[in-house]
């Protein structure tokens, strides 16, 4: 039964992709029925309607809508925008007499013409005549007071301090104790003095800058008190402490100078007099402020309600083409933005724009009220900025302008209702203040369609009405926006050329205009799929466009049995097939799948207006391919686990990977290759050994050997073997590669480098000093699986391997630390530092071989080249028998490295043969002794 059971739920390729496309499968559904939000895949779902967008290309327009630019032609001509609002007036009279049908505007008049310099020159009389300025005035009546108290201070300080010097003993302490007081009064004068002329020095600033020069909307006006640096409090609040902390110091020396001569009080008496008309000018002064403050509200509260003349000239165009005129305006969206904005004037603005309000909601047949209410789909904004009263009055049509765009930014969706609520309690939905969008506004009105209409039920909007017209919308009543193309792909006739009529009639006439900016800099950049900077006006216009000839790209009913159908039928294609092909024609079938699904989808499906979904599918295709051929590489690696296993007692790791990838190699012997062969061995280890316990000894090893190992591995180098505390590496196999040589040279070196940090360490912790020396030799040498039939391993053998063994030991002769052979020399050419060190014949070898010092990684210096070229021609010259001219030579190296020992060790050489020359047959080789 158990074995039964076990081949019932055996996995194989077909189950593992049936299984997880039946997983997808149910996701997939419970995402449809419960509007799962699945972030990524939601997000590439996005770009797969931007790509579809660019695959179709560009359709034209119907011919319906344009665009009337504030582009930099018409700033270049009319000035910087906000133009005065005559002028826009003007441009609005000029669209209507082109015969426009309906003109709505992207822009939002929430404020007074910032062009106009009515407030200004108001708020400027009133200054000069609540004597505000000049500023001379005002430091008159400000400071007057302060220099009759300064005059009196000067006298009362000389006076004291001649009675301080040569009164009597208590006068004298008293004056002198009086004087202190009075020099702390003085500062506190001075800080009066030094806040005053700082706030004289912005209120002339507030006076000539905002005042005289700069026109603009009363808000820039109001900013009175942060300009002049006035606190809530007021001018007192600002001058008055230093004023008050003078009186109190006056008052209690007035209290210490009944001794002292009349002239001495009458002086003081001065400068407090002084004071209290100092107090009575700032008193004065916060009157004169606090009525310009006033003045600032009832100005800017009467233009708000009257109008600029150019307010009031754009208001009256207004009111001849109400009825099909569309103002914008803005909707708050979060707290932060009307944080500062008072409950009445959130309110006031809402009831400007109440004459556009969606009352009709519809509910499909068979759902009443009560059944949708508790869904709560609406888009919600906490407020409005709604055009000025002066507009609103005159006007009966708005729509907001807000987009949502999607969490990477791109805007897809186009909200055409949204309900402004500020709390979160439930409300019906006749209580509800629906408002449209000034796209949805715009084809309303171009269609004659007086109400709209919204249909919602028990999962959220199904459809907005425009007349006969149905939108389709998803469940928070956006509509997919069916773009045309990238900019500019509706009309654009600039605003400067509608003005002085250069566009003719016939363009304009019978269509919806659209006003707004596309300037560089003033205009709001949309990221669409066409375009990351595509001028926010032409997004209504591809709105209103999709409205008026319901051009819209619509998710069927049948999109998601057709999705479902597609998750289960992959799964079944790819279960049967990947099972039984190589993973090479596997990737083929899978990008076959993927482009028949996606043309399908393309061509099929969404140039006639159907959305499905692209990126879940093909994801369900990546993951069927990678799951299948993931299973079946790991069935196949459980089969290499069993020979792993079963021979890791008798091989070397290394050799059991290659025999997994070519089990013919399961053999002795091996193949003759040009290698570099690399050993390091610790100086005097034996003696280091004996004065370490068993526990130090072995971690001294192990801190050594291991980071000297991973500077093998780092180098591409094979570990051969550890014998004892010295170290052999091979580097060129078993992968051969070029430049093995170098990289066992920059090894090497690397591990000196290291070895230093280590030295420091062991330093630190009392343990003995160790250095090593490195032999490096380059040749043909045999290498594989070197053993018997019951166990081998990987390793290189022959005469090279030898001699790269004595390499390392001639170190210790010439007190190197690395000595690599001519082969290895002639290998890595110039990219190296060396220096031929001698010929020598090694114990065991009849043939020389010269040998070099590695002194870096790294070509030679000058100074490097000279030192070198130096040595060398001193062993030149050693060989031709002319010992005094090569001890010269070494000398001269000594004076370039006074610590060099070869340059030592070869003088010896030298002194020793001019006193025992060596005979005719002498060949200048050393013989090498020991190993």
């Amino acid at each position: 039964m158990s074995k039964i059971l076990k081949k019932i739920f055996k996995l194989s390729a077909l189950r593992l992709s049936m299984l997880l496309a039946l997983i997808i499968f149910i996701l997939v559904f419970f995402k449809e029925v419960n509007h799962w939000d699945w972030g990524f895949f939601d997000a590439m779902e996005a770009k797969a309607i931007d790509l579809m967008f660019k695959a179709r290309g560009k359709e034209p327009d119907h011919g319906q809508v344009a665009i009337v630019a504030i582009d930099e032609k018409s700033i270049e001509q009319l000035g910087k925008w906000p133009w005065p609002r005559h002028v826009q007036a003007q441009l609005l009279e000029s669209i209507y007499k082109l015969g426009a049908k309906v003109v709505g505007f992207d822009i939002v008049w929430s404020d007074l013409d910032p062009t106009s310099t009515a407030l200004g020159s108001i708020l400027s009389k009133d200054f000069e005549e609540l004597d505000l300025a000049p500023v001379d005035h005002v430091a008159g009546s400000l400071l007057a007071g302060l220099q009759e108290a300064g005059q009196a201070m000067h006298r009362a300080v000389a006076l004291l301090s001649g009675i301080a010097s040569s009164g009597e003993k208590d006068t004298a302490t008293t004056a002198r104790n009086v004087l202190k007081s009075l020099e702390q009064a003085n500062g506190a004068f001075r800080t009066f003095l030094s806040k005053s002329q700082n706030l004289l020095q912005k209120l002339d600033t507030y006076y000539k800058e905002r005042l005289k020069f700069e026109v603009g909307a009363p808000r820039l006006f109001a900013r009175f008190d942060e300009e002049t640096g006035i606190p809530a409090g007021g001018v007192k609040a600002l001058l008055m402490e230093p004023l008050v902390q003078a009186g109190a110091i006056i008052s209690t020396v007035e209290k210490k100078i009944e001794k002292l001569p009349d002239s001495v009080r009458e002086a003081i008496g001065q400068v407090e007099a002084g004071r209290r008309k100092v107090t009575m000018a700032v008193d004065d002064l916060q009157r004169r402020v606090e009525l310009f403050r006033a003045g600032i509200k009832r100005e800017s509260k009467k233009l708000y309600e009257e109008g600029t003349p150019g307010d009031k000239a754009l208001s009256h165009v207004l009111g001849e083409y109400s009825d099909s005129t569309v103002l914008g305006y803005f909707m708050f969206k979060s707290r932060e933005e009307i944080r500062d904005i008072e409950q009445k004037r959130l309110d006031e603005s809402l009831e400007r724009i109440k004459t556009s309000r969606i009352a009709a909601i519809q509910y499909p047949k068979g759902v009443s009220e009560v059944k949708a209410w508790w869904s709560d789909p609406f888009v919600k904004y906490l407020g409005v900025q709604a055009p000025l009263k002066i507009f609103s009055d005159a006007a009966e049509h708005f729509g907001f302008f807000n987009f949502e765009p999607d969490e990477d930014g791109g805007l897809r969706w186009a909200t055409l209702v949204a309900e402004v609520r500020r709390g979160k309690e439930t409300v019906q939905d006749h209580q509800r203040k629906l408002f449209p969008s000034l796209a949805l506004k715009c084809a309303a009105l171009y269609l004659d369609v007086a109400s709209l209409a919204v249909v919602r039920g028990p999962e959220g909007i199904q459809e907005v009405k425009v007349g006969r017209v149905s939108i389709p919308t998803n469940r928070y009543g956006r509509m997919l926006i069916n773009y045309h193309g990238p900019g500019r792909t509706f009309p654009h006739y600039s605003a400067v050329d509608v003005l002085t009529g250069e566009v003719g009639k016939e363009v304009l006439k019978d269509k919806v205009i659209l006003v707004g900016a596309t300037a560089t800099g003033i205009y709001d950049l949309r990221n669409t799929p066409f375009d990351a900077t595509f001028p926010g006006v032409e997004v209504h216009a591809n709105i209103i466009d999709n409205i008026l000839n319901q051009d819209f790209i619509v998710r069927p009913f049948w999109a998601v049995p057709m999705e479902l159908a597609f998750i289960l039928g992959f799964g079944l294609l790819l279960g049967v097939v990947l099972g039984r092909i190589k993973a090479a024609w596997g990737a083929g079938l899978l990008v076959m799948l993927i482009l028949a699904y996606y043309f399908f989808d393309k061509d099929m499906l969404f140039e006639k207006g159907y959305l499905a979904k692209v990126v879940l599918p093909i994801m369900e295709l990546l993951m069927i391919f990678f799951g299948v051929y993931i299973y079946r590489y790991m069935t196949e690696e459980r089969e290499k686990k069993k020979v792993r296993k079963a021979f890791a007692h008798y091989l070397h790791e290394d050799v059991i990977e290659q025999l997994l990838a070519d089990q013919s190699r399961l053999r002795l012997g091996g193949e003759r290759l040009e290698l570099t062969v690399l050993f390091s061995d610790i100086r005097g280890f034996t003696s280091i050994s004996e004065g370490l316990s068993a526990e130090q000894l072995v971690d001294v090893l192990n801190r050594y050997l291991t980071p000297m190992t991973e500077i093998v591995f780092e180098y591409k180098g094979l570990l051969d073997k550890y014998i004892g505390d010295a170290i052999m590496a091979v580097f060129g196999a078993p992968i051969h590669y070029p430049g093995h040589a170098e990289n066992a040279c920059r090894a090497a070196c690397n591990m000196l480098k290291r070895l230093s940090l280590l030295q420091e360490e062991f330093k630190k912790e009392g343990l003995p000093r160790i250095d090593i020396g490195v032999g490096i030799n380059t040749g043909i040498v045999s290498v594989g699986n070197m053993g018997s039939t019951q166990r081998f391993d990987y390793t290189v053998m022959g005469d090279n391997v030898n001699l790269a063994s004595r390499l390392e030991g001639i170190n210790k002769q010439y007190k190197t630390r690395i000595i690599i052979s001519q082969y290895t020399k002639k290998a890595i050419g110039d990219d190296f530092t060396t220096r031929l060190m001698d010929i020598v014949r090694v114990k065991g070898k009849k043939e020389p071989v010269e040998i070099f010092e590695l002194r870096a990684d790294r070509p030679p210096s000058e100074k490097d080249l000279e030192f070198i070229r130096t040595f060398e021609e001193g062993i030149g010259l050693y060989r031709k028998k002319e010992w005094d001219k090569a001890i010269a030579r070494f000398e001269k190296t000594l004076e370039m490295e006074p610590e060099d020992y070869p340059s030592n060790l070869w003088i010896s050489r030298c002194k020793e043969f001019r006193e025992s020359p060596p005979g005719d047959a002498w060949d200048g080789v050393f013989t090498m002794t020991t190993k």
